[in-house]
């Protein structure tokens, strides 16, 4: 019974997390299962910032570099709010994301340590800081 039990809520959690809401569960005896809504978090609109990247990719001649950071402290209180958020710091796993996907599509190349990385390197697989530039 109990392993019964246990597959039922493995298979209740795993159906609420693909649907992003966390479960809570009383295993004592399963007396109480409650759901909470997780927040629902606005995604950030990088339209704004990704056409400041664009616009600072386009100024720098290869083989010079840019840190995505340099798009998202380019945007002003006005564009950040249009951009739903309240500080640029909040832009930049979105933006770097970003920065993966025009990597992907041949639009830049992605540096770290001065080194372009590998193209089957993803961005969760990347850590610390990164360069980008137009690719050739």
């Amino acid at each position: 019974m109990a392993l019964v039990l246990n597959l039922v809520c493995t298979l209740i959690y795993q159906g609420r997390a693909a649907l992003g809401k966390s479960l809570s569960v009383d295993i004592q005896g399963l007396r109480s299962i409650r759901y909470h809504e997780a927040m629902e978090e606005e995604v950030p609109n990088l339209d704004i910032a990704k056409t400041y990247l664009e616009r600072i990719l386009d100024k720098r001649i290869h083989p010079k570099t840019m840190c995505p950071s340099e798009a998202a402290r380019a945007l002003s209180k006005g564009e950040l709010e249009t951009s739903h958020v309240t500080e640029w710091r909040e832009l930049m796993q979105p933006l770097r994301r970003l920065v993966f996907e025009m990597r992907d599509s041949g639009e830049v190349e992605v540096l770290q340590k001065g080194l372009v990385l590998p193209s089957d390197q993803t961005v969760e697989e990347t850590t610390g800081p990164i360069r980008l530039r137009r690719a050739r």
